[in-house]
């Protein structure tokens, strides 16, 4: 791995904000003192020797010598944002907006996260040097002269009154006067040495004095304004901006000056930390630091005043004397170039340099014709393959990867340069997270930061560090375009970068998720061209980027060039205005016209609106002629009167084609793209979510951008697998949680009909936790709604976006006040807020939350007067999912429910790189994921961040199934049995069913005894069917059930033909009772030394009286592996190890015990040895029990278990056994095919299902129970050779199958942790808890817990079978091919193991083949 010490030493410029920024005709700087004079009256800007706050601003007469007329200009740093300081009162010009007069100029403290004290500064226009000083909250008003004298903010830009001229008095460079805002060396005049931290970055860190050292950033102190002022007096800070800690007097314990993290509470002070500074009387530009000891109450200070001082032992101290030389200092401020180089990545203000206006996404061509060849016109997730005005910069570049030392400081070696060689670099994927490559670990953090929480400064935790990725490629500029315009765009990078090509800066950007474009034109060249980024993982903007999930860094997104005319369309927005069923209206295609070269020329526009059959249904054109002073115009091209429309919705995803095309001045086409767009509209109406017009319940999730191998990076396939799946399980909407998605993946929700909450990225959970501010403070607004204002910008053309959400889990505040402003500035759809729910402190128009029980959702659904959304709920961490049919009880019976996002989608599992370099994705049979114990020096939460309801290789699972039954669109009623039909409602929002196939099975004991199905005719959304089922019953007894089912019957783009939509399971009669024993020959007894010895012709049996069963042989089968110690045979069990069962991925703490303190063994045989009868008797804390078995002379064993509650805390009510390990197949009548609980078997029909004992067990990440089935009616364990053991059940019974014991599965924290096993252990339980979403949310429905008194039992029926059939036939190993080469080889989890090339290589069970089940042996 390469660093960067490596290299020949060449020191990168520092970028700044401060000072360099070009304000009109002559050149103003941050920091130069100047008098404001009127250009009419020739009066200078004056508070007329009036120091007090409050005291009018006016104009009064030149006076060179009048510090009252003297204002420096100050800066936070903010692009074009300016205060005005009076250097005679330290107070600052306010526009007093909100007062009893507002816009009348007066005197107040210093603060620039105050917006009356912010202006703008502007050339009108004319010849000369004059300006006007703008409100830069509201740039129609104006600082504006009054014939009075007095100065007022007013709406008149071209009043001649609004024009004054900045004299400069004092260069920046000769003012020695301290400033607010600007950053200083300050030097004690009696030692001549400088204040400094000694480089520490820590709290308590001792101030000390030390010589004056070049770049030497402890020694560099910001003048702060504290958030929180009071009284007539400025307070400062004294703020070291590498670390963003304060001098702080620590009055309250030494006494002594230390660092320590700056106060930002704007409701109360650290009297420790603010100083008043003094001019020293007699002695020019010398000062003195006066700070206050408070003596008195926070709420009533008094105070006690110190000066800041330094003896001739060179130790910093406090000091009562005002008049000792100890307290003089004097102030040299830090040249720009010597700043710290964190300034942009730690500082909030800061979130983008050069960085293009944010725009919709397009990709140009470079005519019609080409545009509609590209597979891209029809496929708007591809990338352009005929397109000469589209490159990507996706593949190999060079890296070199740096961890920075505590002092944050970015390596100054060059790696940017025009003739630097990378050639010996790494190579790196891109797009690609680098630590999916092996350059640092990956961190999985929720809530928490990997860094002090002290906004925006990035402080690494111990153990911790922050790295910089610097990447370099080569490309060749494509020919004709050094006479374009070339635009270099990122769709993401985290989480900070600067951008350079052929080594000239370019610009910053930081935003993880979202587009970063830069106008490149300036700097490329014809032939060979480089690019150059430095990529920072952790920066200011992470602390929006709390979210939780694994947090990696580097171009994690696609990366391309863009060549587009030096006029050219800008942005294109699409809006619509339809009927209430959305079929007919207007529609208007806004264009933004970019002429920034401000070239004198003409351009003709051309509209066309296609229909989703790609023909040209209605044009529009128009014309725009630009002069050379008009940079930028607007034109909207009206489609009015349209007729016929067929709307956009999730289940009928229709799209049109608008095609924009520029042409110059001789009508030829210079640029074209096209927007796929449907209509539709997405709006709240009497608290109700409607889609055009029509109620819509959101059956959702939340997802993430995870992959098991790649991490935050997304490719294609991975985008499309997990949105087909989603559409064949009926889940219907996505919300983006909790950043917004690739431009790819949106594009494929409007192909496919997926409804999309876009989510911006924003979320600070820990600094709100901490009582922090940036949900408040005036700087991270700016932050705050950029990232909300790109994502509605880039995302508003496209129609699956139904809601707009402006973060996650970050308080309220007026932050989002102004982001929800924002957003609704530019869309009209709903905007969603969880945050404002939670804190009512800002706006949303949805009444969202998070893991409420049922009965809370209940209770609130229709009362809150909006509609009522679960954004996230279910959380299906680990063994999970439960109750999720009493939720959507509640949901689908109510009137303002809007439905929900289960958290989350997909497991986040990964594979370690240095796991990936060796070839070790699986151990022990197991993919070898990792989570957040893996990497211990994270403050991470463990396995919290695997909660999907398929896995990280996106495989189903038994939640996934329940999903798929809860949320289908096809309701079906009771069923008449006397006329043999059901009621059938299409619940979908628009989907005619006519065509769909509707089929029936008739089941008897499990088995298809008949079927049938119809093609349904027109069957309109919203509308009810009586549908007949003629199927008929036989007199053979049996459980006869019903199975229903509605399929497609043709393919779609996310499922094939005969997929099934929606099903159902009637039972129709009830199962018999377990058959009589058979007569047979007497059994024989024989008792020695505690041991009885039952015999027959099909059984053998051995009882301790004291251990109990320690062997037992059916058909000359073991049914338990022979112990002498009895503990293979059944015994009473509690114990259970599901980590949903306690909350944020700490582990559920319960005994592994079961309770029993007494045991006892009696055995018995009937007068004619046709039956022998062994009973178990059990006392414990949790349950009693008792076991009778009658062991009968036909070889059967009749189990019969009793279980009495003593506890109101069980688990399970049932007992674990042990068979015997060659007995690994099964088949089994019970629901299936997938695991299933009491509160989660809607998804799982009753059925006969073949499985190995091997896939009973869920591969959770992290292990613990699985394998459930409920309602077992049977199941048969087998060998190799078909022999084995029938176990069928008598009353309510639910099995749990597994080759670990749970105890032993808690030990370990994956599943590659566990030896391979071939035990077999089976749970016969009467009932089991159920799992709920305890892991985040409400635990166990009541009516899902466990009994906590009475007796519950039920019987099972042990029996001998041999030549099991199993209705599938046996693949012999030497298979090695199909007729078109080997064929794929999955488990019955669906899960790709291998092909018919090697078959050998499998352990033996049953698997899919070409769709049909096999038995490998």
């Amino acid at each position: 791995m390469i660093k960067l010490s490596n290299l020949s030493a060449k020191r990168i410029p520092v970028l700044l904000l401060s000072g360099f920024f070009a304000l009109c005709a002559s050149s103003q700087t941050v920091g130069s003192i100047y008098r404001i004079v009127s250009s009419n009256t020739g009066k200078a800007m004056t508070n007329n020797g009036n120091h007090k706050p409050d005291a009018p601003i006016v104009m009064g007469e030149f006076d060179e010598d009048d510090k009252s007329q003297m204002w420096a200009l100050i800066s936070d740093g903010t692009e074009g944002n300016y205060g005005l300081y009076n250097m005679g009162s330290k107070l600052s010009i306010d526009m007093a907006l909100q007062s009893s007069k507002p816009g009348k100029l007066l005197h107040w403290k210093p603060n620039l996260n105050n917006q009356n004290q912010v202006f703008s500064i502007q050339s009108p226009g004319i010849a000369g040097s004059a300006i006007q000083l703008l409100c830069a909250a509201d740039p129609a008003k104006v600082v504006t002269e009054y014939d009075n004298g007095e100065l007022w903010m007013k709406n008149d830009l071209s009043n001649t009154s609004t024009y004054f001229e900045l004299k400069e008095i004092v260069n920046v460079e000769d003012n020695k006067a301290p400033l607010p805002y600007l950053t200083y060396i300050i030097k004690n005049v009696s030692t001549g040495l400088v204040l400094s931290n000694g480089g520490s970055n820590e709290n308590d860190a001792k101030i000390i004095v030390e010589e004056e050292q070049e770049k030497a950033y402890g020694q560099m102190w910001k003048l702060s304004i504290p958030m929180y002022q009071s009284g007539a007096t400025t307070w400062f800070q004294l703020l070291n901006e590498s670390c963003g800690k304060c001098i702080d007097c620590a009055f309250e314990s030494s006494g002594k000056p230390l660092q320590w993290s700056q106060n930002m509470d704007e409701s109360s002070a650290n009297w420790n930390q603010m100083f008043e500074i003094l001019e020293v009387e007699g002695v020019e530009d010398t000062y003195q630091f006066k700070v206050g000891k408070n003596v008195g109450s926070k709420w009533s200070p008094q105070f006690e005043y110190h000066y800041l001082a330094v003896g001739a032992d060179k130790q910093v101290y406090l000091t009562k004397d005002a008049s000792s030389t100890d307290t003089h200092f004097t102030f040299t401020k830090v040249n720009n170039d010597n700043l710290p180089q964190g300034l942009f990545w730690q500082d909030e203000k800061v979130f983008g340099q050069n960085k293009e206006k944010g725009h919709a996404t397009y990709m140009p061509y470079q005519s019609t014709d080409v545009m509609r060849a590209d597979e891209r016109y029809s496929r708007a997730w591809l990338d352009p393959v005929s397109s000469s005005r589209w490159m990507s910069l996706n593949g190999t570049w060079k890296l070199i990867w740096n961890v920075l030392d505590d002092t944050m400081q970015m390596p100054e070696e060059d790696f940017y340069g025009d003739d630097v060689d990378a050639s010996k670099w790494d190579d790196m994927v891109v797009p690609g997270c680098l630590e999916m490559h092996g350059y640092g670990d990956p961190l999985y953090i929720n809530v928490n930061y990997p860094f002090a929480d002290n906004p925006p400064y990035i402080s690494m935790k111990k153990g911790l560090v922050n790295s910089v990725g610097s990447y370099r490629r080569n490309f060749t500029l494509p020919e004709g375009w050094d006479k374009e315009r070339v635009l270099l765009h990122f769709d993401g990078i985290y989480s900070g970068a600067y951008v350079w090509v052929n080594g000239k800066y370019v610009g910053y950007t930081e935003g993880g998720n979202m587009d970063a474009e830069f106008d490149v034109s300036k700097h490329v060249r014809t032939g060979e061209n480089n690019l150059s980024v430095r990529v920072i993982r952790w920066t200011d903007g992470s602390y929006l980027e709390g979210q939780d999930m694994w947090h990696m860094s580097g171009i994690h997104r696609d990366v391309y060039l863009m060549a587009v005319p030096k006029v050219f369309v800008r942005d294109h927005s699409i809006k619509s205005q339809l009927s209430e069923d959305a079929t007919s209206g207007n529609m208007f295609v806004n264009l933004t016209l970019d002429n920034r070269d401000s070239l004198a020329t003409s351009k003709s526009y051309e509209v066309r609106l296609l229909s989703p059959a790609g023909e040209v249904m209605f044009t529009q054109t128009s014309e725009a002629a630009f002069l050379s002073t008009e940079t930028e115009k607007a034109l909207t091209l009206a489609f009015e009167g349209l007729t016929g429309l067929m709307p956009w919705t999730s289940d009928s995803p229709t799209l049109y084609t608008v095609e924009v095309v520029q042409k110059d001045a001789d009508g030829k086409e210079e640029s074209t793209f096209a927007t796929k767009f449907g209509f539709n509209c997405a709006k709240i109406k009497n608290s109700q979510f409607l889609v055009n017009g029509k109620r819509v319940l959101l059956k959702g999730v939340n997802t993430q951008d995870t992959h098991p191998l790649k991490g935050r990076t997304m490719d294609i396939e991975t985008m499309w697998k997990d949105l087909t799946l989603m559409k064949q399980n009926n889940v219907n909407i996505v919300r983006s949680s909790h950043y917004p998605r690739s431009p790819k993946m949106n594009a494929m929700m409007d192909f496919l009909g997926m409804y999309h909450m876009d989510e911006a990225d924003v979320e600070f959970h820990m600094n709100w936790n901490n009582g922090g501010r940036i949900h408040t403070s005036p700087t991270w607004r700016g932050p705050i709604v950029d990232r909300v204002e790109r994502m509605v910008l880039r995302d508003r053309n496209h129609s699956s976006i139904v809601s707009w959400s402006l973060g996650n889990e970050s308080d309220g505040g007026v932050n989002f006040t102004h982001a929800y402003n924002a957003a609704r500035a530019l869309d009209p759809r709903p905007i969603h807020y969880e945050g404002a729910t939670r804190a009512y402190t800002s706006p949303t128009d949805i009444y969202s939350v998070m893991y409420r029980d049922v009965p809370t959702v209940q209770r609130d659904v229709d009362r809150v007067g909006q509609p009522y959304f679960m954004c996230e709920y279910a959380h299906a961490m680990g063994h999970s999912v439960g109750n999720l049919k009493e939720y959507w009880d509640v949901m689908e019976s109510s009137t303002n429910g809007m439905g929900g996002c289960i958290w989350d989608w997909v497991d986040q599992a990964i594979v370690s790189y240095e796991d990936q370099k060796a070839g070790e994705l699986k151990v022990n049979g197991y993919n070898k994921y990792r989570n957040g114990n893996d990497y211990p020096q994270a403050p991470h939460q463990g396995n919290f961040v695997n909660n999907g309801i398929i896995t990280a290789d996106r495989q189903p699972t038994g939640k996934l199934a329940e999903v798929k039954r809860i949320y289908q669109y096809i309701k079906f009623g009771t069923l008449d049995k006397q006329n043999q039909s059901i009621s059938v409602t299409n619940a979908y929002e628009s989907l005619n069913l006519q065509g769909m196939t509707l089929g029936w099975e008739l089941l008897l004991n499990g088995k298809v005894v008949q079927d049938g199905s119809m093609v349904l005719a027109s069957f309109a959304s919203g509308t009810t069917q009586q549908v007949d089922i003629p199927y008929g019953t036989t007199a053979e007894e049996g459980e006869y059930l019903l199975n229903v089912y509605v399929a497609l019957s043709q393919e779609t783009p996310w499922a094939q033909a005969g997929h099934r939509i929606a099903a159902t399971q009637y039972i129709l009669s009830e199962r018999p009772a377990l058959p009589a024993a058979q007569v047979a020959e007497p059994l024989s007894v024989t008792y020695s030394g505690g041991l009885y010895i039952i015999q027959g012709k099909d059984i053998s049996m051995k009882v301790s009286t004291s251990k109990g069963i320690t062997s037992w042989q059916q058909g000359g089968v073991d049914v338990i592996p022979e112990n002498t110690t009895g503990n293979t045979a059944p015994a009473y069990s509690n114990y259970r190890w599901v980590e949903n069962d306690a909350p944020y991925g700490t582990d559920p703490a319960y005994s592994t015990g079961n309770g029993i303190s007494s045991r006892s063994f009696s055995v018995s045989a009937n007068s004619d040895k046709s039956a022998v009868i062994i009973t178990e008797n059990g006392s414990g804390s949790l349950c009693s029990y008792k076991f009778v078995y009658t062991v009968n002379a036909d070889g059967t064993v009749l189990f019969d278990a009793q279980y009495t509650v003593n506890s109101k805390s069980l688990r399970r009510i049932g007992m674990l056994m042990q068979f015997n390990s060659d007995l690994s197949m099964t088949q089994y009548y019970a629901r299936g095919p997938l695991d299933n609980t009491i509160d989660r078997k809607q998804g799982a029909d009753l059925g006969i299902y073949d499985l190995p004992v091997s896939d009973f067990h869920v591969d959770y990440v992290r292990p613990q129970t699985s394998g459930d089935r409920q309602d077992l009616r049977w199941i048969t364990f087998y060998n190799a050779q078909g022999n084995g053991i029938r176990v069928s059940a008598e009353g309510q019974v639910n099995i749990t199958v597994d080759n670990y014991t749970d105890e032993y599965k808690h030990q370990y924290l994956h599943q590659w942790n566990m030896q391979a096993s071939d035990d077999i252990w089976v749970n016969f339980d009467y009932a089991q808890l159920g799992i709920g979403n305890g892991s985040c949310g409400a635990g166990v429905l009541s009516n899902y817990m466990l009994p906590t008194s009475g007796t519950y039992g039920y019987k099972l029926l042990f029996a001998p079978v041999s030549n099991v059939e199993t209705g599938i036939k046996d693949l012999p190993c030497t298979t090695t091919s199909a007729e078109n080469g080997p064929m794929p080889i999955f488990n019955t989890s669906g899960q790709l193991v291998g092909n018919t090339a090697s078959p050998a290589s499998l352990p033996q069970g049953i698997y899919i083949i070409g769709s049909k089940k096999v038995v490998i042996k």
